[in-house]
C-alpha cells in the first residue's frame, strides 16, 4: 500500500511479529500507517521534524531537531554538526589601521 513502509521484525519470544517502520519513516498511531520523516530527519520519532539522527552535512538543534543554518543566537559547529548558544558578540574587524 502507498504510504505505508513497514518490516516485518522476527522475535523469538513472540508468537505473533509485531511490524515496524522502516528507517527514515515513524508510526503515526493515530493513523495506524509510517510518515515519512523530513528530509533533514535520517531517523524521527513522534513527529516529521522530531530528528533523532540528522542526515549527511545537516546541523542538529536542541538535541531533536535539524536545520540546514543554525537559528540566532545559535552558530553552526561544522566539526560536530551541531548548534551551538553563542553567548558573547564575536570579535568585529574594525577597520584600525
Amino acid at each position: 500500500m502507498p504510504g505505508i513502509n513497514l518490516e516485518l521484525q522476527q522475535d523469538p519470544t513472540i508468537t505473533d511479529p509485531m511490524c515496524t517502520c522502516i528507517t527514515g519513516y515513524f508510526e503515526d498511531a493515530g493513523l495506524g500507517t509510517c510518515v515519512a520523516c523530513h528530509p533533514n530527519c535520517d531517523v524521527c520519532s513522534d513527529s516529521s521534524k522530531k530528528c533523532a539522527a540528522c542526515a549527511d552535512g545537516i546541523f542538529r538543534y536542541l538535541d531533536q531537531y535539524c536545520e540546514d543554518f543554525c537559528p540566532p543566537p545559535y552558530v553552526g559547529d561544522p566539526l560536530n554538526l551541531i548548534c551551538v548558544y553563542q553567548t558573547e558578540d564575536p570579535p568585529y574587524n574594525l577597520g584600525c589601521p
